[in-house]
């Protein structure tokens, strides 16, 4: 191995979290104290220098251990590491490969001395993991292929498989991608009619073509992709409606942390008035899931369908 190559694994070996040992370093490579001592001189004039390309990050020396540990604020630390492994296993979202990879490389991020109880305190959430079921080999490989065509602006035919197993061809301009409830979704607009987005689950996608033509995603219909993902919960398209409902019980705040747009208006002794700007059907089934703590008030629309599937629902009791 080179004098450089040397400097270069050290250097990635502090990457990776690994506790370099000098004395180790120079029994494994051979060289004098001096020598060793060089080679992790130069990793710390250059982690010094090169500020405005990694942030801080510096070998920091431990007389306990006699190793040195790179200490940075741009990676993630181990609680944090830990924090978005158990939001990766409670999504479900990725097949069993693709999650054991994921949290593997995670994993690999975290200090040597930490490794094994990470393994262990996820140990038994990977046991009983149960991806959904999905309808493509690799969500991963379809969303990033959607993500590169949404930042070219390119149109793209997709073949999808809906609910009944039937496929259907859909040429679409492509907007958005976003994660709930264990699915990720396409946000789109047709070509052949484009009043309102469409929402497809990105792991029903079978297939992909990408379009020369490409589109200004400044034209579309009031088009706000921010906007979009506050009103847009229930992945279910639809129209645009401001709904008001009395909530009763104390999980007040699940219902306001559920709709991003939510607000009380009103409280009265036990009940909270709460006002909010929904996208789509999804926001029926969510408030009959809610059971008699909801009660409806407008829009009169609206009223009149919870009336009607609520008296369905008794009927079928």
């Amino acid at each position: 191995m080179s004098k450089t190559h040397k400097t270069l694994d050290i250097f990635y070996r502090a990457l990776k979290g690994e506790a370099l040992s000098p004395k180790m370093l120079k029994a494994e490579y051979n060289v004098s104290d001096r020598t060793i001592t060089r080679h992790i001189n130069e990793v710390k004039s250059f982690l010094a220098e090169s500020r405005d390309l990694i942030g801080y990050a510096e070998l920091e020396y431990s007389q306990n251990t006699k190793t040195y540990h790179l200490i940075t604020d741009n990676f993630l630390s181990d609680k944090e590491i830990f924090a978005v492994t158990e939001v990766i296993l409670a999504s479900r979202a990725f097949s069993i490969e693709e999650m054991e990879d994921i949290l593997a490389k995670l994993k690999n991020f975290a200090a040597i001395t930490n490794r094994e109880k990470f393994t262990e305190l996820i140990r038994k959430e990977k046991m009983h993991y149960k991806p959904v079921k999905h309808e493509t080999d690799s969500v991963i490989d379809t969303l990033w292929a959607l993500i590169t065509y949404i930042d070219s602006n390119n149109e793209i035919t997709i073949s999808y498989r809906k609910g009944d197993g039937t496929i259907v061809d859909h040429r679409l301009q492509p907007v958005a991608v976003l994660f709930s409830d264990f699915y990720f979704y396409l946000i789109a607009y047709s070509t052949k009619r484009r009043k309102s987005p469409i929402y497809f689950r990105i792991d029903r996608i079978r297939n992909i073509v990408m379009h020369n033509q490409t589109f200004d995603k400044s034209k579309l219909p009031k088009f706000d992709e921010a906007e979009m993902r506050k009103l847009s919960q229930f992945m279910h398209y639809g129209k645009h409606r401001i709904v008001k409902f009395w909530h009763t019980g104390l999980g007040v705040q699940a219902v306001l942390d559920k709709l991003p747009t939510a607000k009380v208006v009103e409280r009265r002794k036990g009940a909270y008035l709460i006002e909010a700007q929904t996208y789509g059907e999804g926001i029926i089934p969510y408030l009959l899931s809610q059971g008699n703590k909801v009660r409806v008030i407008e829009p009169p629309d609206l009223v009149d369908e919870m009336k009607v599937l609520i008296a369905d629902m008794t009927n079928l009791y």
